[in-house]
């Protein structure tokens, strides 16, 4: 594992620790929370991470939109998971999150991590990632590339 837990309630922040133990780095186990703000606003090379459905058809279009909103970042990160995504952009490893047609339950902990960070988040209308997909986005993403980006999955 990556040895870090990331927490967040509502109205009081989010933190992250880490356990030296499972990390692999040299620090005191169950090291002090460290209160989370988000990615360097404006940092060369910027990251994006998203992810991709199982079915052929909707991975067609969501690397269509994927063009539409790589060039304002330097690269693109697909880790697997949309609440670490969120957590990773809560605590500026990553720059933003983009996502189409996952459900709430794929990203509501997650989302919650990152906007008590300060990154702004846009949740889908409906958490149903399958009868009504819709983007979930966190982080500096360009609304008109987002707008193109809907178009090309629409």
């Amino acid at each position: 594992g990556l040895g870090r837990t990331w927490y967040a309630s509502a109205d009081g922040g989010a933190f992250s620790t880490v356990d030296a133990s499972t990390a692999g780095v040299h620090a005191p186990d169950r090291a002090e929370p460290v209160r989370l703000t988000g990615p360097v606003p404006g940092r060369s090379g910027r990251l994006l991470a998203t992810g991709f459905g199982y079915q052929p058809e909707r991975r067609r279009l969501q690397l269509a939109a994927l063009e539409e909103l790589l060039p304002g970042f330097g690269d693109v990160r697909r880790i697997g998971s949309a609440a670490l995504d969120l957590c990773m952009v809560a605590d500026g490893t990553l720059d933003a999150y983009a996502e189409y047609g996952t459900q709430e339950y794929d990203w509501a902990a997650g989302a919650l991590i990152a906007e008590e960070a300060g990154v702004p988040v846009t949740r889908p209308a409906s958490g149903d990632g399958t009868g009504e997909p819709d983007w979930m986005v966190a982080g500096d993403v360009d609304a008109s590339a987002l707008a193109r980006a809907r178009q090309a999955i629409a």
